[in-house]
């Protein structure tokens, strides 16, 4: 259908088998430059719902949330970011909080008592 070629427009990526909306972010905005939404991955998920950016479960809306609080220039550059955090200090099992930047803006932040 696209004669061996990946396509750029977020609708088209989306009819590739085995493509959501995870897969075609990250093609879209890495392949082609271009920010056609925010990457939820699921360090995303974690990250956004323990720092109060979202309820949701749910990928998409998720997204939703993400894209109405950022610009969209920098919807590439947050996902990166969100993902990176989640996996180096923002932890599923053992969140490194005592490390995080963030531990003043996180309602979910678990810090020894003084």
């Amino acid at each position: 259908k696209f004669n061996g070629e990946v396509p750029q427009r977020m609708e088209e990526l989306l009819e590739l088998p085995g493509v959501a909306r995870k897969t075609a972010n990250v093609v879209s905005a890495h392949a082609y430059g271009i920010n056609q939404g925010v990457t939820v991955d699921t360090h995303v998920k974690r990250l956004t719902r323990r720092l109060g950016l979202t309820e949701h479960q749910d990928p998409i809306r998720i997204e939703r949330d993400l894209i109405r609080l950022l610009p969209q220039e920098d919807w590439e550059n947050w996902s990166i970011r969100l993902i990176y955090h989640g996996r180096a200090i923002c932890k599923a099992r053992k969140p490194e909080c005592n490390a995080c930047i963030l531990v003043d803006l996180c309602p979910s932040a678990d810090l020894p008592e003084e």
